[in-house]
């Protein structure tokens, strides 16, 4: 008999056993559930604008703003391209679209008001310049192979004050015949009010001379620096 009774606790004495061990094994599994999701939900947030990443050694960056701190711009300068001209406020021309200079300016900006302001903390800020047929326009020169290019600094500034500055990114070439409203790189330009704190400046590009019209847009991409 008292070996029997020793028996039957052995068997409860395993059988408790194994419930623990089953517990610690689900619990286990569980926590490491919720950190792969704690992880995956981290990794896949959108990142937020933040202030530009400062670059200290760069002379090209002397007096940037390194806060958000949005301006009404009137003057752009490039300093690789030795490019200083004005940036006008416009507003929308009369086929609805964003407005370029006027069409003898082959030299000024036009800043589109219904985008961001530069150096807001979100938005595109978007500007336009002409290209000329006979090429000698800033668009031209921007369009060249020597123009404007990745790493570049552009500089906008209010008269007597502020500076925001931004390196360019990507140079976008659009395409008019295959320009698609519903594709989201294609419009990404007019993203105004959120996103990244970005420049962006169109010009054309391709001059048809069967069609006396411009084949493409080309789409400098730019983001916030600072010194």
């Amino acid at each position: 008999m008292n070996a029997r009774r020793w028996v039957i606790v052995a068997i409860a004495l395993l059988a408790i056993l194994g419930v623990v061990v089953t517990g610690l094994i689900v619990s286990s599994r569980s926590d490491n559930a919720e950190s792969t999701q704690k992880q995956a939900t981290t990794q896949s947030a959108p990142a937020s604008s933040t202030a530009p990443t400062p670059d200290k050694d760069d002379p090209q960056l002397k007096d940037c703003m390194a806060e958000a701190d949005e301006l009404v711009p009137n003057e752009i300068s490039i300093p690789d391209l030795k490019l200083t001209s004005k940036v006008i406020p416009a507003g929308l021309d009369s086929a609805g679209r964003p407005a370029a200079p006027p069409k003898e300016d082959a030299k000024n900006f036009t800043w589109y008001d219904g985008s961001a302001k530069p150096g807001s903390a979100a938005g595109n800020a978007l500007l336009n310049v002409h290209a000329y047929p006979n090429g000698k326009a800033v668009g031209n020169m921007l369009t060249s192979e020597n123009g404007l290019k990745p790493n570049q600094i552009i500089r906008l500034s209010v008269e007597g004050g502020k500076t925001v500055c931004y390196r360019v990114t990507e140079v976008q070439e659009l395409r008019i015949s295959e320009y698609d409203t519903k594709n989201p790189k294609h419009i990404e330009w007019q993203r105004f009010a959120d996103g990244p704190s970005r420049l962006v400046i169109i010009t054309c590009k391709d001059r048809n001379a069967e069609t006396k019209k411009w084949d493409t847009r080309s789409v400098f991409w730019a983001e916030r620096v600072s010194a």
